[in-house]
């Protein structure tokens, strides 16, 4: 009687090879984060990793960052998520509206590097981007 030979088994992958794989291409534990600083007047920073398409006021109201208040919800009309980008990203950053520019005129201590957080979206390039906070929003 002829037995049927045993199937061949699938082999293994090389468990070293895999390991290469993975540190060739580690995984982003953040993939769709990206890292906002946020400073107090007092200096206090809060590090934050930030969704990629939500606002910096949004994030900040979210994570309890006190200066950013945002009473009109984003809609670019109170001026209570004023701050200060630092001078590096203002580049990397689209040029303020119409809208926002008026809105800042009712904000107190103004600068040239002031902007609303309701109208500043984070993507990756602005990884590590430093938001100042201003004294008082009142």
């Amino acid at each position: 009687m002829n037995a049927a030979a045993p199937a061949a088994r699938p082999r293994c992958p090389d468990f070293m090879a895999i390991q290469s794989i993975a540190i060739q291409h580690p995984i982003d534990p953040r993939p769709h984060m990206t890292k906002v600083v946020y400073i107090e007047f007092s200096g206090k920073e809060h590090v934050i990793d930030v969704e990629n398409g939500e606002t910096l006021m949004q994030a900040a109201v979210d994570n309890r960052v006190p200066g950013i208040i945002g009473d009109c919800g984003g809609s670019c009309t109170c001026a209570t998520c004023h701050a200060y980008v630092d001078a590096a990203w203002l580049g990397k950053l689209p040029a303020a509206s119409e809208d926002e520019t008026m809105t800042l005129e009712g904000a107190l201590d103004v600068e040239p590097n002031s902007r609303l957080t309701c109208q500043l979206v984070v993507k990756p390039e602005l990884d590590g981007i430093v938001i100042r906070l201003p004294k008082s929003q009142f």
